[in-house]
Parts: structure tokens; sequence; C-alpha cells
């Protein structure tokens, strides 16, 4: 069994433990899938600028049933 305290993600200073990283997973797919919304079968641009953030938008969108399309930092702007 995995510890939920210990770290999932450890990228340029920015520490996520399992548990936040599934609660953040959890956020994204309630977003995503929230009735108004509808984003199932969608294609999600997720940014990949921020680690944690890639890794919890991505799980998300897929646990919602979207197709992601991972959009390098250098391009989120456009």
């Amino acid at each position: 069994k995995i510890d939920p305290h210990r770290a999932a993600i450890v990228c340029d200073g920015e520490t996520a433990t399992y548990r936040e990283l599934d609660q953040y997973i959890r956020s994204v797919t309630s977003f995503l899938i929230h009735d108004s919304l509808r984003y199932k079968g969608r294609v999600v641009m997720v940014d990949c600028s921020n680690p944690v953030d890639f890794v919890s938008c991505y799980l998300g969108a897929i646990d919602a049933g979207c197709t992601v399309l991972p959009v390098p930092s250098s391009m989120s702007d456009i």
C-alpha cells in the first residue's frame, strides 16, 4: 500500500504527495464531467509548464473520458 503522505511528484522544488495528487486529479475530473460542460470525448489542451499541474490535468482529463493534447510551455500563450 502506498503511503498517501509520500511524495508522488518532485520537480523544480515543487512537491505533491499522493494524497494531494489524488485530490487534484479528482478536482479536474469533476470539473470536466460537470453536467453543463460535458467534455467527454473532446480534446483538452494541457499546458506542460508545471509538472504537478500537468500530471493532475492529464490524468483528470483521461479519467473524464477526454483526449489530451499536451501543449509545450512555449506555446501556452497562443
